[in-house]
């Protein structure tokens, strides 16, 4: 199942970079949930559900006009599929170029994206995916 797990998560870049998050939300779980771990924090902020994630995805927008993805590598872990990228953009704001490395460890369930969990911090990341 993990090799049909990396697929999707492809299929999932790939479907965005062609559509935008519309076209992700058929390989996502309709009760799929979007977890932005805190790392210097103790809040854990959670989109729930495909409308919770639009939403998400137009706080996003609203900051960063040409939002995007530049996915470095895709790794298979097993019964998780982790993504090494980088979110980019320009700042609506002060107009200065955005580009933030993260980590995006995905739980795949039935064919679908279910849960996903982002990480700034790569051992962050792989250290989650070992507790699961």
């Amino acid at each position: 199942m993990s090799r049909e797990s990396v697929e999707l998560v492809e299929r999932a870049f790939a479907a965005y970079r062609e559509g935008g998050i519309d076209a992700v939300m058929p390989l996502c779980s309709a009760d799929v949930v979007w977890h932005f771990d805190a790392e210097e924090s103790v809040e854990d902020l959670a989109y729930r559900g495909r409308d919770g994630i639009r939403g998400a995805y137009e706080v996003w927008i609203e900051s960063l006009e040409d939002f995007g993805w530049d996915v470095h590598e895709i790794r298979d872990l097993g019964e998780r599929v982790l993504v090494l990228a980088d979110i980019t953009g320009v700042s609506r704001d002060t107009g200065v170029a955005a580009r933030v490395s993260t980590n995006l460890l995905a739980d795949v369930r039935d064919g679908l994206i279910h849960e996903v969990h982002t990480f700034i911090d790569l051992d962050r990341a792989l250290a989650a995916a070992a507790e699961r």
